[in-house]
């Protein structure tokens, strides 16, 4: 049977990266200048989201099936304790971590440290977008 816990671990990245969509939203309400690069980590962000569902649509299938993880191959290498996963969820830790909320002075120094910020936020995106295709690729490699 598949091992418990791979759409546990899905669901968890899929819970983190629905929490820097909202917390995005709001940072961008609040520090206006960084409105447009915080559409694109949005729209980033929704787009590891909506791969993360399929997998864990699969991970669920594969948990039903019944079957050792043999069967699904990619579903467990993107679980690996360096793999994908876990890269994926740890560059959304670190944009939540960024994009915490401010008030009062947080608000005028995100103003004005907005493009310091955008450097830190730029490496967590590139590394989303690094995990998004490899997620991808096993995505495709199980459906087909």
């Amino acid at each position: 049977m598949a091992e418990l816990g791979i759409a546990a671990s899905i669901i968890a990245v899929i819970t983190v990266s629905k929490a820097v969509i909202e917390q995005a939203y709001t940072y961008g309400r609040t520090v206006k200048n960084a409105e447009k690069d915080i559409k694109r980590i949005r729209s980033e962000v929704k787009d590891i989201n909506n791969i993360l569902v399929k997998l864990r649509d699969l991970a669920h299938r594969a948990e039903k099936s019944n079957r050792s993880l043999e069967y699904w191959p990619t579903l467990a290498s993107i679980k690996q304790k360096d793999g994908p996963l876990s890269k994926c969820e740890l560059a959304l830790n670190c944009l939540l971590e960024e994009l915490a909320p401010v008030d009062g002075w947080g608000v005028i120094k995100g103003h004005f440290l907005w493009s310091l910020k955008m450097k830190k936020l730029e490496k967590a995106l590139q590394a989303i977008a690094q995990q998004r295709k490899l997620l991808m690729e096993a995505l495709n490699v199980e459906q087909a």
